[in-house]
């Protein structure tokens, strides 16, 4: 398996949760690997803070946002919210503990997607 996740030999392949990898034989095909292709990240805008991080209750963004989607590492949407907003507050009570993708659209067309943790 490449780093995209597609076959390049018919083997049995396995994750090793010692070392957070796959592996295919004894070579350790990729790490970090996130089935949300399409998500390119940004830690930092200058138009979008999002605090705290990690977080539980509530996410706050500094920033006017017109929509938010909250993704699972594995790339499935578990919340969206839409509407122009200044400085949301969003809550993520509901979210299991974990690591997520939040893609915010800015007023001005762009988006800025960041890692999330909840606790």
């Amino acid at each position: 398996y490449d780093s995209e996740g597609r076959c390049i030999e018919s083997k049995t392949k396995y994750y090793d949760e010692d070392s957070a990898a796959y592996v295919w034989g004894n070579k350790k095909l990729y790490t970090n690997f996130y089935a949300a292709p399409n998500l390119s990240v940004e830690n930092s805008s200058d138009n979008l803070v999002v605090y705290p991080n990690p977080a539980n209750g509530l996410i706050n963004i500094k920033g006017e946002v017109t929509a938010v989607a909250i993704y699972s590492i594995q790339g499935q949407v578990v919340k969206t919210i839409f509407g122009k907003s200044k400085n949301p507050s969003i809550d993520i009570s509901d979210l299991n503990q974990g690591y997520y993708w939040v893609s915010f659209t800015l007023t001005d067309g762009s988006s800025v997607t960041q890692k999330l943790q909840v606790q």
